[in-house]
């Protein structure tokens, strides 16, 4: 017995170490304090680990119950792959397959891993863990003035908006409000010290997200403020929101006087106002930081053949900002339909869900999918699949999950 216990932790260490590696990019921090030998060492140990963890798991076959939502993530790497190697082919377009293969690994990895139900809970409480962690790192490094892109730079100023371990502020707001999410539901508050600890994570992920300045995390935080408390709005309490809602608005359109006293910078200004744009209404005046630029360029090229993309990795170089032009720009329109088609199955399942995780789930959804729109590095990074594997067995798990923590 003890030694399926043993194997067992091995297994979770293989797979969570990975993730707690990719989570708080390791990589990029180690290949700028040590160099990249050992980043890239490590780097390729996580993906060991992984096929090995792999192996182990397949030694016992029989428990193996694969979710149907995972395994159309399998279906949408083939086509991806194929149709952008040949993109690649055609256009003669350069690319490098295995530095583009680690979210591929990874998902094929926690598709096995989370397929065992009680590893669920063992990826739940590390994910609570690695992303509040991310957000306390964050904040301290904007206090100290430190980023990941000029931190050997002698800057002579304070940087504008933190971007935290990833060297991104709308990455940076992903990893904010999944730690809220995930905090939300998965600390417990039992006694008056476990609720200190919960609440104390929910305004560290509050504070950092307010830090990073990210228009689209500030409007994608409202969206999962509402479904991760619907379930508490009683008739008594809807009657208060619906007095108290006029003032919040208030205070919302009015942003950029309330702190028009603080101490803030050119940059910092224009993000207030961007958001208060954003609550106006008024779409005209929301400064999209260049993305419309990009994306409007790039449209260019899927517009000469919008049946087969440009190659592996032509979005990212081309800094589409964008997943799903991303993925369409790389391989082609039946790649992107085909990805349309899966987040429209997690939504359409997840609202068919009748269990407590329902509203914990359409969270975690709403945030990665609002993201994809002014994202390219959703999908195409390893700490982030592992979530859509996570959420997509926890739907198809009608019963409902009870967290270990």
């Amino acid at each position: 017995m003890s030694g399926i216990y043993e194997m067992k932790k091995l297994i979770s260490l293989c797979f969570l170490f990975s993730f707690v590696f990719s989570g708080l990019n390791l990589q990029g921090w180690l290949l700028l304090f040590i160099g990249p030998s050992l980043a890239q060492l490590l780097t390729n140990l996580c993906l060991v680990l992984i096929i090995f963890g792999i192996l182990l798991l397949l030694r016992n076959k029989k428990n193996i119950s694969i979710s149907s939502l995972s395994k159309m993530w399998i279906a949408y790497f083939f086509i991806y792959y194929i149709f952008s190697l040949l993109g690649s082919i055609v256009y003669h377009n350069p690319y490098d397959f295995f530095s583009t293969s680690f979210a591929l690994f990874y998902t094929i990895g926690f598709i096995f891993y989370l397929s065992y139900e009680d590893n669920l809970g063992y990826f739940e409480n590390t994910a609570t863990y690695v992303f509040v962690l991310a957000n306390i790192l964050l904040i301290y490094m904007s206090k100290n003035n430190i980023d990941i892109e000029f931190y050997n730079a002698d800057l002579g100023y304070e940087l504008d908006r933190a971007q935290g371990l990833y060297g991104d502020a709308n990455n940076a707001a992903v990893v904010c409000i999944l730690g809220f999410i995930f905090a939300f539901r998965n600390i417990s508050s039992i006694n008056r010290l476990s609720f200190c600890v919960k609440l104390a994570a929910l305004l560290i992920c509050i504070y950092a997200l307010f830090l990073t300045l990210s228009t689209t995390g500030f409007a994608c935080f409202i969206l999962v403020l509402a479904l991760l408390n619907i379930k508490y709005f009683t008739k008594e309490k809807v009657l208060l929101l619906i007095i108290i809602a006029p003032i919040l608005y208030s205070i919302l359109y009015n942003l950029d006087k309330l702190t028009a006293g603080l101490d803030l910078n050119v940059r910092q200004k224009s993000k207030i106002d961007n958001f208060v744009n954003l609550v106006k209404l008024d779409f005209s005046s929301v400064d999209t930081s260049g993305r419309s630029d990009l994306v409007s360029n790039l449209m260019e090229y899927l517009y000469n053949n919008p049946f087969l993309g440009r190659g592996l990795e032509f979005g990212l170089k081309k800094q589409s900002h964008n997943t799903l032009i991303y993925i369409w720009s790389d391989a082609g329109i039946i790649a992107v339909l085909f990805f349309i088609f899966l987040i429209f199955l997690y939504f359409r399942k997840s609202m068919k869900l009748v269990n407590d995780n329902k509203y914990y789930i359409l969270a975690i959804l709403t945030t990665l999918t609002v993201f994809m729109l002014s994202l390219q590095t959703i999908i195409n990074q390893p700490y982030l699949m592992p979530v859509f594997i996570y959420i997509s067995y926890l739907i198809e798990r009608r019963t409902g999950f009870q967290t270990t923590s």
